[in-house]
């Protein structure tokens, strides 16, 4: 339910990845700066995803699984991540 869903937010955290153009930018909530300090490598895995699409749907769909792996696999966490395409 709603509790849940805020439960999660609260303890994983929220990653918002925004692809405008060429342009990517990640930001969050709920995480700490040294995980920060792996967005860049998030930036990379986005840009190269996005050369792997071609519609704005499979690249949302693409980008919430593979970021979502990433934190998994790296930090053992599970943020919520919300794809926003421009």
């Amino acid at each position: 339910g709603i509790l849940t869903e805020r439960e999660q937010l609260g303890k994983e955290g929220t990653v918002v990845v925004l692809v405008q153009g060429n342009r990517i930018s990640i930001s969050s909530r709920g995480l700490t700066d040294s995980e920060q300090t792996l967005f860049p490598q998030l930036v990379a895995l986005v840009t190269r995803i996005k050369g792997e699409v071609k519609d704005a749907k499979q690249l949302s769909d693409r980008i919430t699984n593979e970021v979502s792996g990433f934190f998994s696999t790296e930090l053992q966490r599970n943020p919520v991540v919300i794809p926003v395409i421009e």
